[in-house]
């Protein structure tokens, strides 16, 4: 209409132009033929600017990603494209094409799509990306026998046919593997790099693996992190509490979805650094005539150190340390030297105060005293006469007489302590954490302690990572088993040029929790509440046990699972069930002889109610029937302990005792005799030293005390202060610890006239214990 109006109009202007200059030129041809030729420009001109079609701009860039990424050889998986549209056109046209021949296109699909397909081609058309937008399109694929990583061309476009095609980059490579239904393994797991704060996890796959290390202080963690694929893997987690014990796991997996998943691990962070800070408060008195620079200036420069020795290289005694230091203008002072990264300071020099002229440079010499090995932290420090000093770099002086060798422990659950067996097996409950303390020689930097199932316990392995107390030596950690079952209990150390070590120690019986069941359905009850009552010895009167000194709580009330753990001391206990809805259930009365874990089994019944109107009463119950306890456990071997030592010559040896004399093992030759291997840091084998004192004065029994891992000066030490009176047997080196493979302290040996070793104990053993095995021998 618009452009019929404007042809009118001008229509109607030529007309008016012919009729007025019509007297002038009188051409009506020429007007006429005027008119239809501008008519029909201006409808062209006008046509072309109302209905005009304007020229496509190509997309200027896609980007598309494939999933997924990896597929085995011989399969027929859908790969699913996302294509992203980050430009300012539509796009109605995407191609994609095969990397090769290995890929043969079956089908595609994709929700508003049309689709064409050819073996390697899968074309859709009819649907639309919008611009700032993004589409899911599937193709259906066969993969050939070929393995190896491939990248798909997908290509976009803003006109039905196709063209002016833009390629999208992105990530749209897929790995063909072979077909793996085989597990990945874990080894050489290791905590290392310990600190206050954090900890370092290291572990090898025997492939490519991602993983997730899953970390917190219980058992449920709570906090995770992710490390990509590889073969070696190592997080440091960082942000942790000091001095605390934390749980840990690793769940792996290959590229072809094999998923695997360790037990529950272990370390103990170090003990929080102390750090001293010294304030002083300074007074200044202004003057109203101003200070005159000294003249010569103040000294302010420290010392130079250099130090000569190669501490590079390991060293079996502690070598002589020598160097230099020099000052510019003041005489050096004094020299010192700390072997603990600059805790403790020990003095090499003192200059002669008497000496007028004292010395700009001062060679040094001196041997550290250190008789253990380890890698030591060696710093010198020299102070000069103005009192500037001059601290050298941290040195690793590393002493490597003897290979990493751990030696005795023991276990303890709070205040108790968990003494094994006599067949050297501790018992514990499933779920609990119970600390362990030993010790070592050889300068470890690292001692795991590894659990490992018997053939009849399919239970994954489980490690604890020990850390070692600066205060005293000694390595401790948090053992936490996740199962029931019979575990082998190994120590892994490596010492600090990596030499590394590995020793059976103590089995360990661990027992799965109490469950409290309903009678009828046979189900754990949830929310029963399980009360541990006590007799206290003296007044004989029953209280509920007061759990908290030993980590624990009680009463307890059941989750889902119906458990209750309980691990108490020796003593008279009966426990009371109750839930609602079941009749309450109290146990009879029953005595535990030494720190034991209580796992037994009960069932409530259904109790008795009536209802009155919308209300259900409960009948109380009035029986007085009691059930027993019974504290049960896998079935475990019951013959004698068997180290490889049974009837066979006791290891020899010869060694200093703290008497001052050497003992022969072979003095004990000519009667049945007890060689008993104690400590002075463990508390069961103090008590066994008491005992052993007693025997000593009887004098009917031939028996020796040794003490491995501790130094002649620390024994001596100790019996002055404990009034012991019987020499003990020193093993500084800790050789007898293999020789007689030793495991928890105190364990003794028994041996016959002939010195054949016929019986192994384990424990503290009282006079009467001793008396007997010695008869037993006898008879022999």
């Amino acid at each position: 209409m618009l452009i019929k109006s404007i042809v009118k109009l001008f229509h109607c202007y030529i007309v008016f132009c012919s009729t007025r200059f019509s007297a002038i030129k009188p051409r009506q041809t020429w007007l006429k033929q005027f008119s239809n030729v501008a008519i029909v420009l201006i409808v062209f001109f006008l046509s072309s600017l109302i209905f005009a079609v304007p020229v496509k701009a190509a997309v200027s860039s896609c980007s598309s990603y494939i999933n997924p990424v990896v597929a085995n050889i011989s399969t027929s998986p859908n790969l699913t494209f996302t294509v992203d549209n980050p430009s300012a056109q539509t796009i109605v046209w995407v191609k994609f094409t095969s990397p090769s021949s290995n890929f043969t296109v079956t089908s595609a699909s994709a929700t508003g799509w049309s689709v064409t397909t050819s073996s390697s081609t899968a074309t859709f058309t009819s649907g639309s990306i919008a611009a700032q937008g993004s589409g899911l399109l599937t193709v259906a694929t066969t993969i050939g026998s070929a393995t190896g990583s491939e990248s798909w061309t997908v290509a976009v476009s803003d006109s039905t046919d196709g063209s002016s095609a833009t390629t999208c980059g992105g990530s749209t490579s897929i790995t063909v593997v072979s077909t793996d239904e085989s597990s990945p393994t874990l080894s050489d797991l290791t905590v290392s790099d310990i600190s206050d704060t954090s900890a370092k996890i290291s572990w090898t796959t025997n492939e490519n693996t991602t993983s997730t290390v899953n970390y917190g202080k219980t058992i449920d963690y709570g906090s995770s992190t992710a490390i990509s694929l590889g073969v070696s893997h190592s997080v440091t987690i960082s942000g942790l509490t000091a001095n605390t014990t934390y749980h840990f796991n690793i769940i792996y997996s290959d590229p072809a979805g094999n998923e695997e998943e360790t037990g529950d691990n272990t370390f103990t962070t170090a003990k929080q650094t102390t750090t001293i800070t010294k304030t002083e408060t300074k007074t200044e008195t202004k003057l109203v005539s101003p200070t005159p620079t000294p003249t010569p200036l103040p000294d302010r420069t420290p010392p130079l150190l250099s130090i000569a020795t190669d501490l590079s290289i390991p060293y079996e005694t502690a070598p002589e340390i020598s160097g230099s230091t020099t000052d510019a203008k003041s005489a050096i002072a004094r020299i010192e030297y700390s072997t603990d990264d600059g805790r403790i300071w020990a003095e090499v020099y003192t200059a002669n105060v008497a000496v007028k002229s004292l010395p700009l440079s001062v060679s040094f010499k001196f041997t550290p005293s250190l008789s253990d090995d380890g890698n030591y932290n060696l710093k010198v420090r020299a102070t000069d006469s103005s009192n500037n000093i001059g601290v050298s770099k941290t040195h690793t002086l590393i002493i490597d007489r003897l290979p990493p060798r751990v030696g005795g422990n023991f276990v303890f659950f709070g205040p108790q302590v968990l003494q094994a067996d006599r067949y050297g097996s501790l018992v514990t409950l499933a779920g609990l954490d119970q600390r362990i303390t030993l010790s070592a020689v050889g300068g470890p930097t690292t001692i795991d302690i590894v659990s490992e199932g018997d053939l009849d316990n399919k239970s994954k392995t489980q490690m604890f990572s020990l850390v070692k107390n600066p205060d005293n030596g000694l390595w401790v950690g948090t053992l936490a088993f996740s199962k029931d079952g019979l575990f082998q209990l190994k120590a892994k150390a490596i010492d600090g040029v990596g030499k590394k070590t590995q020793r059976n120690l103590n089995s360990v019986i661990v027992l799965s929790p109490g469950i409290v069941n309903s009678q009828e359905t046979k189900k754990p009850i949830v929310g029963a509440k399980v009360t541990l009552f006590y007799q206290e010895p003296t007044s004989k009167v029953w209280m509920v046990w007061d759990a908290k000194p030993f980590g624990q709580t009680n009463p307890q009330y059941t989750k889902a699972n119906g458990l209750y753990k309980l691990f108490v001391p020796s003593g008279m206990y009966y426990l009371k069930i109750e839930a609602k809805g079941f009749a309450a259930l109290t146990t009879s009365l029953f005595r535990i002889d030494k720190p034991s874990p209580i796992n037994s089994n009960f069932e409530l019944k259904m109790g008795k109610f009536f209802k009155l109107g919308p209300f259900s009463i409960t009948l109380p119950d009035f029986s007085t029937s009691r059930v027993p306890v019974r504290l049960s456990g896998p079935e475990i071997r019951k013959n004698e302990r068997d180290l490889g030592l049974l009837d066979k010559e006791a290891p020899l040896f010869e060694l200093l005792t703290t008497g001052g004399s050497t003992f022969d093992i072979l003095k004990l030759r000519g009667r049945p005799s007890m060689i008993t291997f104690v400590t002075t840091w463990s508390p069961p084998a103090v008590e066994q030293l008491s005992v052993l004192e007693k025997v000593a004065k009887d004098g009917s029994i031939r028996s020796v005390a040794v003490s491995t891992q501790e130094s002649l000066s620390q024994l001596t030490m100790f019996q002055k202060r404990g009034g012991y009176t019987i020499p003990i047997v020193v093993d500084p080196d800790g050789t007898l610890v293999e020789n007689y493979k030793l495991t928890s302290l105190p364990m003794h040996y028994f041996l016959d006239r002939y010195g054949v070793v016929k019986k192994v104990v384990s424990g503290v053993l009282n006079e009467a214990e001793i008396k007997d095995a010695i008869a037993s021998i006898r008879k022999f």
